[in-house]
């Protein structure tokens, strides 16, 4: 077979797609005056992050990549929170920066990189949230009609408190890998099958 047809690795296929996104700057719209003196930091930070995790198509192409074209909302979190997490390099940032720029620069701190999950989780259609713990912030996804955690807990064991939506069960747990299924062996049907076997 040529080498053009080996198939690549789906960090090799997104690579090559964040060069094609737009430059995004999140512009928010600020209540002026007194409202917004009294509101409040974490009604803000909503705000802001919502702006960040908001479906947008053009990031569809590098989340069906990472995802491993599963179709599956389970395969395709577990998939691209493995890929996104080896694509990224490990940055010490305090901003937060858009999705768009996160993946073109190649790096992120853990923050950005759970905005990332639930904007790249958003792209395929999945409904996606974002909690914090220890004011760090989670990727939420729903599975079956369940709000979980899209990737493992970075942040020391706490209270999960959310953020988008406003409430969550009382117990939340990471979406799991799903099992391996067993090899089973293959045999002939039909005793007769067994004389054409090599």
């Amino acid at each position: 077979m040529p080498a053009s047809a080996a198939s690549a690795s789906p960090i090799d296929e997104a690579a090559a797609l964040p060069a094609a996104l737009p430059d995004v700057h999140s512009v928010l719209a600020h209540p002026r005056g007194v409202r917004r003196l009294f509101q409040s930091e974490r009604k803000r930070m909503r705000d802001t992050i919502r702006a960040l995790i908001a479906p947008d198509p053009r990031l569809g192409p590098v989340a069906v990549a990472l995802s491993e074209h599963h179709t599956e909302p389970q395969l395709a979190v577990v998939a691209l929170r493995a890929n996104l997490r080896a694509l990224l390099r490990e940055a010490s940032r305090t901003d937060l920066r858009s999705p768009h720029a996160v993946l073109r620069s190649r790096e992120a701190s853990e923050a950005e990189v759970q905005i990332t999950l639930a904007a790249l989780l958003a792209a395929l259609h999945i409904d996606t949230g974002i909690a914090t713990a220890d004011g760090h912030p989670l990727a939420l996804v729903t599975v079956d009609g369940e709000w979980a955690l899209a990737g493992p807990r970075h942040a020391q064991p706490g209270r999960i408190e959310p953020l988008i939506p406003n409430s969550l069960p009382r117990q939340i747990e990471t979406v799991p890998v799903p099992p391996s299924k067993a090899e089973a062996e293959t045999a002939p049907r039909c005793a007769w099958m067994s004389e054409f076997v090599l």
